[in-house]
């Protein structure tokens, strides 16, 4: 629902129309230190599908950067139960194509720099995490600059090897801190 106001003032709410992005959460790490980020409570059945956006990603290290999915309360899913493809490319005209089974997703294929003023985004689409009756898919675009100083992009597709409902994920890094991190969740009125 959303809350609309005619020319006299008068308040009335009216269904939001298709399409549109609800906020649900954001935050970032700025100032602190952190080996990962959790974002807890996030997903629920309100919504079927979700928008994650990372912007500003920042490391201590150069590293690759990974997704978990949180179930319950915050219960991190750290089995070898994803499987993601990701094709990518960067700026020395080579590819950066990853992939496999593991015990995350892997959101850039490459390990990315960690210069003072390198960032990292990514936006992501995580369809009906509150299902049990499919497994999760999880489909996102991503750029920064990887080692060897190559910008890069990537494109995946990743699945849960579960149907137990996602509430929300945990951002980490294969090796080091992260330094900075901003993170915005929208639910999609469909």
């Amino acid at each position: 629902k959303m809350l609309q106001t005619d020319g006299s003032g008068n308040l009335s709410f009216v269904d939001a129309p298709s399409g549109n992005l609800v906020k649900i959460t954001d935050g970032n790490t700025t100032g602190a230190s952190v080996s990962y980020v959790d974002v807890a409570g996030c997903f629920t059945s309100t919504y079927k599908i979700y928008k994650i956006f990372f912007y500003d990603v920042n490391t201590a290290s150069d590293t690759a950067l990974y997704m978990r999915w949180l179930t319950g309360s915050s219960t991190e899913q750290a089995g070898n139960d994803y499987t993601y493809a990701i094709s990518g490319f960067n700026s020395s005209n080579g590819g950066s194509n990853n992939g496999g089974q593991a015990t995350y997703i892997n959101l850039i294929g490459e390990d990315i720099r960690h210069d003072a003023d390198e960032q990292f985004a990514m936006e992501g689409t995580l369809y009906n995490p509150a299902g049990t009756t499919l497994k999760k898919r999880f489909l996102y675009h991503t750029g920064g600059r990887r080692t060897r100083n190559y910008a890069t992009v990537g494109v995946g597709s990743a699945e849960w090897n579960s149907t137990t409902a996602i509430t929300g994920f945990r951002f980490l890094t294969n090796t080091g801190n992260i330094d900075s991190l901003y993170y915005v969740v929208y639910g999609v009125v469909i």
